[in-house]
C-alpha cells in the first residue's frame, strides 16, 4: 500500500505474503472470513477495525485505503514472495502482475516473483504434519543482493540483479 504515489525516497520493495487488496483477503468469495480476519486484527492490535470491516460488505470505495486501485502510480521494482499454500497466494500473484504489467515508469517490467512451498509463514517448512522437502528460503541469497542493488546503485539502477527461474533447492 506504500508504493502508489510514494516519494522518490522509496527505491524498491520486498513484499512477503501480501495483498494489494485487503477486501479480497477479508471477503474471499464475498464472505467475511471471521475466523481469519478477527484473529489477525487482534494480533496486530487493530481489533477496533472489526466492526467497520464487517459493516462494509461491498467492495466499495470504503476499501480504497486498503487496496491499490491504480498500479500506474507504482514506480519501484519489487520482489513479491508468497507460498503456494498461503491464503494470499492469488492476491500476491495479482499484485505482482499489476506492478509488472500496469505499473508506472520504474515498476512495469521490473518485478520479480518467488513462490515456494509455504503457507502464510514463509520459511516454515511444514504445515501441520506435512513437511515440505525444499521449504526454506535462503534470505542471504536473495535479500542482501536485492537491497544492495536497490540502495547502493541508486534509485533505479539495479545493475545485473536478476532472479533465476530455477526451482528453489
Amino acid at each position: 500500500m506504500l508504493a502508489p504515489g510514494a516519494s522518490d525516497a522509496l527505491r524498491c520493495q520486498w513484499i512477503e505474503v501480501g495483498t494489494p487488496d485487503v477486501y479480497e483477503a477479508a471477503y474471499q468469495g464475498g464472505v467475511y472470513r471471521a475466523e481469519l480476519v478477527d484473529g489477525w486484527l487482534e494480533g496486530i492490535g487493530e481489533e477496533h477495525l472489526r466492526d467497520t470491516w464487517r459493516s462494509n460488505v461491498l467492495h466499495s470505495a470504503e476499501w480504497d485505503a486498503a487496496r491499490i486501485t491504480d498500479f500506474s502510480q507504482v514506480h519501484v521494482p519489487a520482489v513479491h514472495i508468497g507460498g503456494w499454500y498461503d491464503i494470499f497466494a492469488q492476491p500476491l500473484i495479482d499484485g505482482f502482475l499489476g506492478y509488472q504489467n500496469e505499473g508506472g515508469e520504474g515498476a512495469a517490467g521490473r518485478q520479480h516473483l518467488i513462490m515456494g512451498p509455504w503457507t502464510h509463514g514463509i520459511n516454515v517448512p511444514y504445515a501441520g504434519e506435512l513437511t515440505f522437502a525444499a521449504g526454506v528460503l535462503d534470505y542471504e541469497q536473495w535479500f542482501g543482493p536485492w537491497l544492495d542493488a536497490c540502495l547502493l546503485e541508486g534509485a533505479w539502477g539495479l545493475g545485473q540483479w536478476t532472479i533465476s527461474t530455477r526451482a528453489l533447492p
